[in-house]
């Protein structure tokens, strides 16, 4: 007989399979969702979550048990994609989640002079050091001519007061000849990524 535990963090120590598949469930009837991805990226929350709390992964605590849920595991390592292939085929079913995505438009270079103007020109924001205002202008370029996410560039919510994020050793500054006047030099500037999703401090940027 399984013995309940006593408190939240306790329950989350145990928890098993069988709860797991019990949470979504229950987070599907009580949420308005319809999308699968979204569904997806909640899951993918829970277990930051639990990461955070627990202080390890989740397949740690429940790789001996995965191996019974929806496909017959081979690796213990392999439950996370069992739990995507139980949500991406019985929950999708049941809950009828849809896989459809719409077209996100994207942003041109009359979008960035308006972006720039309103923030040189009509922004009331206060600026302790108004040379935050010039670098945050050098962001806002930064993450449009590198296609970077946020937490690329800057201190992201999930790093919170580690520092870290783009710095001055990752940029450098080249001085070449225009290739249009060579009697005159034109500045290039080097960006290097460090803390690109997946990949933050790991391997070639």
């Amino acid at each position: 007989m399984r013995r309940f535990p006593s408190g939240p963090l306790e329950h989350l120590r145990q928890i098993r399979i069988d709860d797991l598949k019990l949470y979504m469930r229950w987070y599907l009837d009580k949420h308005h969702i319809k999308k699968l991805n979204t569904f997806y990226v909640r899951m993918r929350f829970w277990r930051m979550m639990f990461a955070r709390k627990m202080h390890k992964r989740l397949d740690l605590t429940l790789a001996s048990e995965m191996k019974n849920v929806c496909l017959l595991s081979t690796k213990a390592n392999d439950h996370i994609s069992d739990i995507m292939q139980f949500i991406g085929t019985d929950l999708r079913e049941q809950y009828e989640l849809e896989e459809t995505s719409h077209d996100k438009p994207t942003m041109n270079v009359d979008d960035l002079l308006l972006l720039l103007y309103h923030h040189w020109a009509l922004c009331t924001d206060h600026y302790a050091i108004e040379r935050e205002r010039i670098q945050h202008a050098l962001l806002i370029l930064f993450i449009v001519y590198t296609s970077a996410r946020p937490g690329t560039i800057v201190e992201g919510g999930g790093y919170r007061n580690t520092n870290d994020c783009l710095k001055y050793k990752d940029i450098e500054l080249f001085k070449v000849r225009d290739p249009e006047d060579t009697s005159k030099h034109i500045l290039i500037m080097k960006i290097r990524l460090r803390l690109m999703k997946g990949k933050r401090n790991k391997g070639a940027p």
